[in-house]
C-alpha cells in the first residue's frame, strides 16, 4: 500500500496526464495523505518526513496543522525511543510507559498503537515473572489487560498473582482491579494511570507544568518522590531541574520586559524546556513581532520575514498579511537594485574625465624575526670506545642527559645558523670481558658549544614542518673524577682529559608552531667526539698511558623556542 502511493504521487508529479497541471494544493493534498496513512501504519519517522515536506511547498511553509503534526510525530518518536531504553533495562519504565500512553490521543488513527504496547508491556512482565519480580510483573500484566482485555493476559495476571499470594498472603491491586471490573464495561477514561497513586501525582503534576503553574508543579513533583518505590525517581527529579530553569528564565522574561530581543531569546530557551507551557508561547509570539517590526522599519525585509513566520509558530494572529507585505517589499527592492544597477552600467559606458586614481597606501612589510631563543633538553644513550694502544675496552652502554639553549639566526627561513650553549655529566664505565665485573669509572661535566646549519622543509599543515640539522660541537670538560676500582685509586686531574676537543652532529625532527613566535622540536640526533683523554697524559699508579677516548650518541633533543 506504501509503494502504490509513492508510485502514485511521484507519478502524478513528474509525469501528469494530458491536460493536467499538478498545483500546490495538489501536491500539498498527496503529501499530507500518504503522512496521515503513514501514522495510522505507526511509522512515525516516515509521517514525520513527509509532514516536513508539506512545509516546503511554496504557500504551506507556515501551515500550522503540518507543523503541529510534524512535532506529534517527533514527541512520538522520542516517547518510543525512551520506552525502548526503559525496555532494555536502561532507565526506569514506568516513566516511560506514562509518557508514551499520554500521547496515544495525539494519533487515535493508528489502528495498532495499543497493539505494540500491550506485546511490549507482556514481554517486560514475562521478564520480570522469570525473575520473581511478582511486583512489577502483576502490575504489568495488569496494564497491558487493561489495554488490550484478551482471555491470555488475563491467564497470565492471575499466574503472577498466585505467586504475589504466596509472597505477601494477599491479592496484588492490578488483580483486584481485574476480578472488580471483569463484568463491567469499559469507561472512556484511562484506567491504567488510576492503578497508580505515582502515576495520578506525575499527571497532575505534568498538567501543572503545563499551565506555567510552577510552583504546583514542583510541589507535586515532591510527593511523587513520597511514594513508595519511587524516592530516588529519575523522572521527577529531572522536571524539578527544568522547573528551577524555568523560573530562572521567567526572572529573566520579567527584567527584559522593554526588550523584545531579549524577550525572544529567552522565550526560546523556556520553550525548549516545556514545549506545552500555554504561558510561554504568547510571550514569544509578542516579541517575535516586536522584532520583525523593528526590522521592517530598517528594511531589513528578510530578516522582518524570517522573525513573522517564527511569531505565526508560536500562534500570532495577523501574520499571513505581515509576511505577503515583506514579500512584496522584498521583491520591489530587487527591482530597485536591478534598475540601479541598469544605471550604473549605462553611465559606464558614457565618456569618463581623464581622473588619476586615488594611490592605495602599500602595505607595510612585516619584519621578520631575526634571532630566535629556544630552551633545549635531552637524553643520549651514549656508548663510549676506549683503546688502550693494543685493543680497545669493553664499556657498557649509559644513559646521560643534558640541557642548555640555542641562538637560531633567521628562525622562519628556510635555513637558519644555529650557535648554543649545552651542559652535559658524562658518566660511564669499563667492565671485564664478561662485562659484569666493573673496572674503572670516569665521571666528567661537558660543556658543548654546538654550531650548526639548521634546513627546514614546510608542510600541508602550515603548522607543521621537518627539519634537518648538522654542525660541529666544541666540548670543554670540567670536574673530572676518574676511579680505578682494580687498584683502589681514585685521580681528579683534569689533564688526563684534553682540554678541548672537536665533534660533529646531526639530526631530523620535527617542530610545530605554537604561536606567531613559539614552536616546539622533537628531534633525532647522533653526535660524536673523538679523542676526549690526553695521549700525552700518563698515570703511574694505574700504567694508563697513550689511550684514547672515542664518545658517541645517540640522543631525543626537545627543543623550546621562546622567541
Amino acid at each position: 500500500m506504501w509503494l502504490y502511493l509513492f508510485w502514485l504521487v511521484a507519478l502524478g508529479r513528474w509525469f501528469p496526464m494530458k491536460g493536467q497541471v499538478t498545483t500546490d494544493a495538489q501536491e500539498y493534498q498527496q503529501y499530507k495523505t500518504m503522512a496521515e496513512y503513514s501514522m495510522t501504519e505507526g511509522d512515525y519517522e516516515k509521517a514525520r518526513k513527509l509532514w516536513r515536506i508539506c512545509l516546503t511547498l511554496p504557500k504551506y511553509e507556515n501551515d500550522t496543522k503540518a507543523q503541529q503534526k510534524a512535532d506529534d510525530c517527533t514527541k512520538i518518536i522520542a516517547a518510543q525511543q525512551h520506552y525502548q531504553k526503559a525496555l532494555n533495562g536502561e532507565e526506569d519504565i514506568m516513566p516511560a510507559f506514562r509518557d508514551l500512553l499520554k500521547l496515544q490521543p495525539i494519533s487515535p488513527q493508528d489502528k495498532f498503537f495499543k497493539t505494540r504496547i500491550t506485546q511490549q508491556i507482556e514481554q517486560t512482565a514475562d521478564k520480570y515473572l522469570k525473575e520473581g519480580n511478582v511486583e512489577q510483573a502483576t502490575k504489568l500484566f495488569g496494564y497491558a489487560y487493561e489495554m488490550t482485555p484478551v482471555v491470555g493476559l488475563a491467564f497470565k495476571l492471575e499466574q503472577a498473582d498466585m505467586k504475589y499470594v504466596e509472597k505477601y498472603q494477599r491479592n496484588s491491586l492490578p488483580y483486584t482491579n481485574y476480578k472488580q471490573k471483569k463484568n463491567t464495561p469499559q469507561n472512556n477514561t484511562n484506567s491504567l494511570l488510576e492503578l497508580d497513586e505515582y502515576a495520578q501525582i506525575i499527571k497532575s503534576a505534568d498538567e501543572a507544568l503545563k499551565n506555567g503553574n510552577y510552583d504546583l508543579a514542583r510541589r507535586k513533583y515532591s510527593a511523587a518522590t513520597q511514594v513508595p518505590g519511587h524516592e530516588n525517581d529519575h523522572y521527577a527529579d529531572e522536571q524539578r531541574l527544568r522547573i528551577t530553569r524555568l523560573q530562572q528564565i521567567n526572572k529573566r522574561l520579567e527584567e527584559t520586559q522593554n526588550d523584545p530581543r531579549g524577550q525572544l531569546i529567552y522565550a526560546r530557551d523556556a520553550l525548549s524546556l516545556s514545549p506545552d507551557d500555554a504561558t510561554l508561547r504568547p510571550k514569544a509570539a509578542k516579541a517575535a513581532v516586536q522584532v520583525g517590526d523593528e526590522m521592517l522599519s530598517k528594511e531589513l525585509f528578510a530578516d522582518a520575514k524570517r522573525y513573522y513566520q517564527e511569531a505565526a509558530r508560536y500562534g500570532a494572529n495577523g501574520m499571513n498579511e505581515k509576511i505577503a507585505d515583506t514579500e512584496n517589499k522584498i521583491k520591489a527592492k530587487r527591482q530597485e537594485n536591478a534598475k540601479k544597477q541598469v544605471e550604473v552600467a549605462k553611465q559606464k559606458g558614457k565618456k569618463q574625465p581623464n581622473l588619476q586614481p586615488a594611490k592605495e597606501p602599500k602595505p607595510r612589510r612585516e619584519m621578520p624575526t631575526l634571532v630566535g631563543v629556544a630552551i633545549t633538553a635531552g637524553a643520549s644513550a651514549a656508548f663510549p670506545i676506549l683503546n688502550n694502544g693494543s685493543s680497545n675496552i669493553k664499556t657498557p652502554i649509559s644513559l646521560q642527559w643534558y640541557g642548555g639553549g640555542h641562538l637560531i639566526v633567521l628562525p622562519d627561513g628556510k635555513f637558519s645558523p644555529i650557535v648554543g650553549v649545552h651542559y652535559a655529566p658524562v658518566r660511564f664505565q669499563t667492565a671485564a670481558a664478561a662485562k659484569t665485573i666493573p673496572l674503572e669509572r670516569f665521571a666528567f661535566d661537558l660543556l658543548q658549544i654546538p654550531v650548526g646549519l639548521r634546513y627546514k622543509y614546510p608542510m600541508s599543515n602550515q603548522d607543521l614542518s621537518i627539519h634537518f640539522e648538522a654542525g660541529a660541537t666544541f666540548n670543554l670538560p670540567r670536574k673530572l673524577n676518574y676511579t680505578n676500582y682494580a687498584v683502589e685509586i681514585n685521580n681528579t686531574d683534569l689533564n688526563m682529559l684534553n682540554n678541548q676537543t672537536l665533534g660533529f652532529y646531526g639530526g631530523i625532527g620535527m617542530s610545530k608552531y605554537l604561536s606567531k613566535r613559539r614552536s616546539v622540536s622533537l628531534m633525532l640526533q647522533y653526535q660524536r667526539t673523538d679523542n676526549l683523554l690526553n695521549l700525552d697524559y700518563k698515570d703511574n699508579a694505574t700504567n694508563r698511558s697513550r689511550a684514547s677516548m672515542l664518545l658517541q650518541g645517540l640522543s631525543v633533543q626537545l627543543i623550546f623556542r621562546v622567541f
